[in-house]
């Protein structure tokens, strides 16, 4: 048997107390991987602005989308995937260091790996579970968002615009109290 997933929904939120989601993209894509770039023009659309900043988690950062992201003028934070010493070579590795340049990464990358080793950008990257995660989990736990019985990626990215919608108004509601 096998299970291939009908949408995956992708939602843009903003850091500050209001923690609205501001952006809503559906894809059919097993991955989170280079959709970063993508939810830019949601973004755009439903806000009127287009953001300089990105904050994401670790499964959306490829190569190819940190170049996006610098080409389309935006800093991205995400994290930087741990790097693994090879044990075969000595029998006690010295620890590599995943903020340094990498042979072969491109300016952008290079970058973004010094970037995140900041302590600025390290308390950026914080932000990511009282943001964007919180929204994502209540997404999945409390308004059926996990797994859904729906077909087609319309009706998947409806229930998505749906559950932003919900969301937004809740948060407005904790927000002005």
């Amino acid at each position: 048997m096998s299970f291939r997933p009908a949408g995956s929904a992708q939602f843009a939120t903003t850091t500050d107390a209001a923690r609205a989601i501001v952006g809503v993209s559906v894809t059919n894509r097993g991955s989170d991987q280079g959709q970063a770039t993508p939810m830019l023009e949601p973004i755009e659309a439903r806000t009127g602005v287009r953001p300089t900043e990105l904050l994401v988690d670790g499964g959306y950062p490829s190569h190819d989308a940190i170049d996006e992201a610098t080409a389309a003028g935006l800093t991205l934070y995400a994290p930087v995937p741990k790097t693994r010493s090879n044990a075969s070579e000595t029998p006690d590795p010295p620890p590599i260091d995943p903020h340094l340049p990498k042979p072969g990464d491109s300016d952008a990358v290079a970058s973004w790996r010094v970037r995140m080793g900041t302590d600025e950008a390290k308390q950026i990257d914080k932000q990511r579970a009282a943001t964007a995660e919180t929204g994502n989990a209540d997404a999945k736990a409390h308004r059926g968002m996990a797994a859904t019985a729906l077909r087609g990626l319309d009706k998947v990215t409806g229930t998505a615009c749906r559950f932003a919608l919900t969301y937004n108004l809740l948060r407005f509601i904790t927000v002005s109290a």
